[in-house]
């Protein structure tokens, strides 16, 4: 699934509507943790329009179905996208190549309001809180370490 301006700004959801880019992306797992495409249940959109922000969910292949969009609060702190290089696919991809874990318990696709984040960034939590950050443009990667609350 690629962010392109056919599918990422043409929604079935929203017919002659093109919203102004994509805030988040948000992945949503089948279960526990994944660790490809085929683990995930969908997607979670929050896309900006027209000074407002619309969420709605969408199943991926070879499922079909989506919510409809509803009005949600604009959240504080973060660019719009409007494309990006590296689609969800590709995005999981590169975690796994990074050797920090065999799976993800989370996955999303933002852009920071900071100075210093120059690209959209895919976030991959794994189950011990590490984050593995990806530029969706770059490619580039870096992990933080969080806390874990695992026994």
């Amino acid at each position: 699934m690629k962010l392109t301006n056919q599918n990422l700004f043409t929604s079935p959801l929203l017919p002659g509507v093109r919203p102004d880019g994509l805030l988040r992306m948000k992945a949503a797992l089948k279960g526990n943790f994944a660790s490809s495409l085929s683990d995930l249940l969908g997607i979670e959109y929050l896309v900006h329009w027209e000074k407002s922000c619309l969420s709605y969910f969408s199943t991926l292949p070879p499922e079909s179905a989506s919510t409809s969009p509803r009005a949600v609060h604009c959240p504080l702190g973060l660019r719009i996208i409007h494309n990006c290089k590296l689609d969800l696919s590709a995005a999981i991809e590169s975690f796994l190549n990074a050797s920090i874990a065999p799976n993800f318990v989370e996955a999303e696709l933002f852009w920071p309001l900071m100075p210093a984040c120059t690209e959209p960034v895919w976030v991959f939590r794994t189950r011990d809180f590490q984050h593995v950050i990806i530029g969706a443009n770059s490619k580039q990667i870096s992990t933080v370490s969080g806390l874990s609350v695992d026994p």
